[in-house]
């Protein structure tokens, strides 16, 4: 059987819904955060779904980061490891 080697694929993923405000920035990735513009729309959810998404990242021994620039977009940045024939 042939050695497999890693190969990290980066990936960037645009949040396509909107901006995330910069005072939020910093607290994204906090358990059973939400943002005021969430708590006042009043939609379901538990704030845990980024907090996932980046336990399973740091499983495959990369990080999840976000960056949001207002009116130009929030993107999430991770890389995942892809195995090939060494």
């Amino acid at each position: 059987m042939p050695l497999l080697v890693p190969l990290l694929v980066p990936l960037l993923v645009p949040l396509l819904v909107r901006d995330i405000a910069a005072h939020d920035l910093p607290h994204v990735f906090d358990r059973f955060y939400r943002s005021d513009q969430v708590r006042e729309k009043a939609r379901d959810g538990l704030g845990l779904g980024l907090i996932i998404a980046r336990k399973i990242i740091t499983f495959h021994d990369d990080d999840l980061t976000v960056a949001s620039t207002e009116g130009a977009g929030t993107y999430f940045a991770f890389s995942l490891p892809v195995y090939v024939p060494g």
